[in-house]
Order: structure tokens, then sequence, then C-alpha cells
């Protein structure tokens, strides 16, 4: 059984689809919320538009081990159980003189729930070894109508295992 290595995404490091950093959520379109005195999210208001998002990269060391899969974490809810939404994150790999390679994910998108939940997308596809780049997009909501609910990312995390 491999060691497997915890690495937290600040939701802070989240840009949009071009690389621009977020901003306080207004109107339709997502951005940072503080839900609570001790809890901030990145929200998708109702009506917001699908949206994709980019984080990373996260560097993976030399002796990180591309024969196991890594496995990215996304904490999601929603403020309400009106609209059957779902999650999907595409991930690509990259190190120097080798880019431009396949998505690395193999999970189908996931549906987000009320109450909340971690999804975890396993990548074991074009894995490279070590050291290298992970640049994650996420794909929020990638299916469903949302016209109903706001979605809330608590948290994204990313595990690797390491030789």
């Amino acid at each position: 059984m491999p060691r497997y290595e915890p690495h937290t995404l600040p939701i802070g490091d989240i840009r949009d689809e071009d690389g621009d950093p977020l901003v306080k959520q207004a109107g339709s379109v997502p951005g940072y919320r503080q839900l609570s005195d001790t809890d901030n999210a990145i929200a998708w208001p109702v009506n917001a538009s699908p949206e994709i998002h980019q984080a990373g990269p996260v560097r993976l060391p030399a002796n990180f081990d591309s024969s196991f899969p890594i496995y990215v974490d996304l904490e999601l809810s929603k403020n309400a159980d009106n609209d059957a939404l779902n999650a999907d994150i595409e991930a690509y790999m990259s190190k120097a003189g080798d880019y431009d390679n396949a998505d690395s994910n193999d999970t189908a998108e996931q549906a987000i729930v009320a109450a909340g939940t971690v999804l975890t997308f396993s990548l074991a596809t074009a894995l490279l070894a070590g050291p290298c780049n992970l640049n994650l997009v996420l794909l929020i909501p990638s299916s469903g109508t949302n016209d109903q609910d706001e979605i809330y990312l608590r948290s994204l995390s990313v595990r690797y295992a390491l030789k």
C-alpha cells in the first residue's frame, strides 16, 4: 500500500478560465463568498452560467509514484436540494518538454448534494513521472440546470503516492 501525500489548494488559488483571479461573488457571476464568520467558499449563485475554473499547477515531486492513481477531492454543497447538478474535472500533467497531454481523469461526473459531500476523482491515465505539474480544470456545474440552488466549493485537495 503506497503512502499518499495530501496537498490542499487554497480556494484563493482558483482562477477563471482565462487565468484571471476570481473576485467577490456578485449578481449571477461566480466568485468568493463569506458564508459565515468562519466559512468561505467559491459560490455559484442561482441562474449562474456553468463556469470553467482552473486550479494549480500542483508540483509533484521527483519521488511521486506514477504507478498509483492521483486522487482529487472536491468538497461541494448546495444551499437547497431543488436542482440535480453535477461536477466534473479535467486533469492535465506536464513537465519540461512534455506538454499538451491527454486528460488523466478516469471518473465520470458526480452529483452535488445539498448537505455537502467530498467528490473524489481518480486520475490514472497519462500520468507522468515526477517531477511534474498537475493542472486541474473544474467544471461546475458540469450538467443540470442551476435555477434554484446555489453551489459552494468549500475545499479542493490532491492526494498522490510517493515512492
